[in-house]
């Protein structure tokens, strides 16, 4: 069998990209914190709110006392909706839904639809609280500086922490990145 080998003109192969719009070049030690304004936050409250979520998400809500990462499941199974789950600090059988901004109504609306006649309060307060991510991880969770607020991501210890505030509270550590630089660390 013989084989061709054909060449192809210089206005066809493909191009690559010798330029880099965003760098990574800060010391490894160096803790970066950026405010995520893409992420909204949902309260959810009341008792059996650990039940409400268990049929809901792909998650273990019965047991859950760290934060962790879910997805919210349609009727059938399917994924709409993936979120951070956080137990509020300072309520019982509340929990703190961190999910990206442009799906909080949209996610809302979703588990409104099952509330039914609980007596369960699910308010959008993306107005009222702040997210905030640190990375890179330097260590053990408590050398996140971002101190009693913070938790480590539940994603994967390497991207560091991420800390859901109240607005008018400022991080323990300042804001020194944009939201694209962490977006680009996590990708």
């Amino acid at each position: 069998m013989l084989l061709l080998r054909r060449t192809v003109p210089a206005s066809r192969t493909p191009r690559v990209c010798t330029r880099a719009s965003f760098s990574t070049d800060y010391p490894a030690a160096t803790p970066r914190v950026a405010h995520l304004a893409s992420r909204g936050v949902l309260a959810l409250s009341g008792t059996g709110a650990a039940a409400f979520l268990q049929g809901l998400t792909t998650n273990n809500m019965a047991s859950l006392s760290t934060p962790a990462y879910t997805g919210f499941l349609t009727a059938q199974g399917r994924v709409l909706y993936d979120a951070l789950i956080v137990p509020h600090k300072d309520l019982p059988d509340a929990f703190l839904i961190d999910a990206d901004r442009a799906h909080v109504a949209a996610l809302r609306s979703h588990l409104r639809r099952y509330l039914l006649r609980s007596k369960l309060a699910l308010t959008d307060v993306t107005d009222e609280y702040r997210v905030f991510a640190q990375w890179p991880a330097t260590g053990s969770a408590d050398s996140l500086n971002m101190g009693s607020v913070g938790f480590a991501d539940p994603r994967w210890t390497g991207l560091g922490a991420r800390a859901i505030l109240p607005a008018a509270q400022a991080p323990p550590v300042p804001t020194t990145a944009p939201e694209l630089e962490y977006t680009m660390f996590r990708l």
